[in-house]
């Protein structure tokens, strides 16, 4: 008897090491832009649940904060649908302890010192700040992934603060933009380019 296409996908993406942690992400496709969350996580894909999901074959891609990937739907049914990636996906970078074990390092690094008042800010330091400003603004954004997930994994806490569960996901994706912003060469393409509407009109200062 001959597998389905959604067997096959299945019996694929089992061959590769997966999370079965639960993510809060968001899809896009089709100009449409929706919270979902992923189960089964692996290099090759995953299992998306939300109530707004794509059709099979249609392509679209997945942001969590300032990582993203994009990919191809091959299932679908009631609960779900299954997402194949275009090219294999750095796992460890969207695992929520990625950013425990970056506080933890950086916590290890810091050596406590009096205080001092700051030097004048040299020309070098000008230079350089943006990009600082840019790495701090995503490792806060990797924390309140972090804390996200850990709710998430209460039942209680879903059904009780579904909604501000979800402006964590926001606040996660603005501080994404931001810190992309700030190292940018071309402001005007890159606002233009920003996926969230809202924050695009904010900035431009468009009615909403």
């Amino acid at each position: 008897m001959m597998a389905s296409p959604k067997g096959r996908e299945e019996t694929n993406a089992r061959s590769t090491p997966r999370s079965h942690l639960f993510l809060s992400a968001t899809i896009h496709f089709d100009q449409i832009s929706a919270p979902i969350r992923l189960r089964d996580l692996s290099a090759s894909g995953a299992r998306v649940e939300g109530t707004t999901l794509p059709e099979i074959g249609v392509t679209a891609t997945i942001r969590r904060g300032i990582l993203h990937a994009s990919g191809t739907i091959v299932w679908r049914n009631r609960k779900g649908c299954g997402f194949r990636f275009d090219s294999p996906l750095a796992l460890h970078k969207w695992m929520p302890e990625q950013a425990s074990r970056d506080q933890t390092a950086i916590a290890d690094s810091v050596e406590v010192l009096p205080f001092q008042a700051p030097p004048p800010a040299s020309k070098a330091l000008r230079d350089v700040l943006p990009h600082r400003l840019a790495e701090e603004l995503a490792y806060v954004g990797r924390l309140l992934e972090s804390l996200g997930d850990d709710l998430s994994a209460e039942p209680l806490i879903v059904m009780r603060h579904a909604e501000k569960l979800q402006n964590l996901d926001i606040s996660t994706q603005i501080l994404g933009h931001v810190a992309a912003l700030l190292v940018s060469e071309d402001f005007e393409r890159s606002v233009e380019s920003i996926s969230m509407g809202s924050l695009r009109k904010r900035l431009q200062r468009v009615s909403i």
